[in-house]
């Protein structure tokens, strides 16, 4: 299968061949002013749905070709590219990470029943975070079914995304060549959601898809997500012993803004943490943390060995690695050593056997 970087290689390729601009090739293929964002978000690792994919193949002149056989080139049965399975419809977990509703939306290992009404063969849910849009009816964790094929009106909650890859549900206020409008509501203070509304760049904005129908799941158990021990660990702990992976409710990651692809689980081995870490004792770590702070504790890879210290930057050419037990010695890392290691994230939970 090829891989993003591969196609938008091919697509570079054959744009420069015929003369085209990034914009130009957009708007032939998708009929829109897209600027270069699609065939940008290709170069950054994001491949587009089969449906803009093929469309993109045309306006080039190419074949859009999935897999053998074509001795003939005869029609295949079966669903065409871009369709979603028969009867179902993908679900995306969406991640609000501000006051205003706009996080990141990620494909579920899931699938739901399509309702009788919809067609849209693009459909696809989104299951909602946070309270943004609570005054209209969309509560937290209910299932916004959005259908790509339907052109948004004023008064639609819609789904968006940007060329950024920050996506948010939203209430369409207008939507014209230069602005998109969107409605949305605060987090609650003193018992009163109060209204916002934003005004983006349709330059900014890639996709605005309408909301066709909200659905409120039954209660059930909450998922869960495994996460694994770092894989330089692997080794040690199938030696040593100890919990390699631990399985925690998605919501847990959902309430600290998070998804489970952030974290990595850390084996601690050694006694430099003591008292607040054991040896064996398992820390779960948040990889988009990076950044030393004083009084908190991170995870640290020097070499081939992690280590979980307390971190402190007095300047940018010097790290300092302290330790909890007072007879381990601290460690100060500057020239080739600060460069070779590498702070994997900061410390949000720990564990330890009794």
């Amino acid at each position: 299968m090829i891989d993003a970087q591969s196609l938008f290689e091919l697509i570079e390729a054959r744009r420069k061949e015929l003369g085209l601009t990034q914009s130009q090739v957009t708007e032939r293929a998708l009929h829109s002013q897209g600027g270069t964002s699609v065939i940008q978000n290709i170069r950054r690792g994001s491949i587009p749905s089969a449906q803009k994919l093929n469309a993109i193949c045309k306006a080039l002149g190419l074949e859009f070709y999935i897999g053998a056989p074509r001795p003939g080139q005869e029609e295949m049965p079966g669903p065409q590219p871009g369709f979603a399975e028969s009867g179902t419809v993908p679900l995306q977990r969406f991640i609000a990470d501000d006051s205003k509703g706009w996080g990141r939306s990620v494909a579920e290992d899931r699938r739901i029943a399509r309702p009788d009404h919809i067609s849209d063969p693009e459909a696809f849910f989104v299951r909602a975070d946070g309270a943004t849009l609570v005054p209209v009816g969309v509560g937290h964790g209910d299932l916004c079914l959005v259908t790509p094929a339907r052109p948004p009106q004023p008064g639609d909650i819609v789904w968006v995304r940007g060329v950024d890859g920050r996506t948010g549900i939203k209430s369409l206020t207008a939507m014209g060549d230069t602005f998109v409008d969107l409605r949305g509501w605060l987090p609650e203070q003193d018992g009163t959601q109060r209204p916002y509304v934003e005004q983006l760049l349709r330059s900014y904005v890639e996709e605005v898809f309408p909301v066709a129908d909200i659905l409120t799941p039954a209660a059930e158990e909450d998922e869960l997500a495994t996460i694994r021990l770092h894989p330089i660990q692997n080794k040690v702990a199938a030696e040593q012993g100890g919990l390699a992976t631990i399985a925690l409710p998605l919501a847990w990651f959902s309430k600290r803004q998070m998804l489970p692809d952030d974290a990595v689980l850390i084996a601690v081995h050694d006694d430099a943490m003591q008292p607040v870490l054991c040896p064996g004792s398992r820390v779960l770590v948040d990889k988009r943390q990076t950044t030393a702070e004083p009084g908190k504790l991170f995870a640290v890879r020097l070499r081939r060995e992690i280590v979980v210290r307390w971190l402190e930057c007095p300047n940018r050419e010097t790290l300092i690695l302290s330790c909890s037990n007072p007879v381990a010695p601290s460690m100060i890392l500057q020239g080739s050593e600060l460069s070779e290691a590498e702070i994997l994230g900061q410390v949000i939970w720990f564990g330890s056997e009794l």
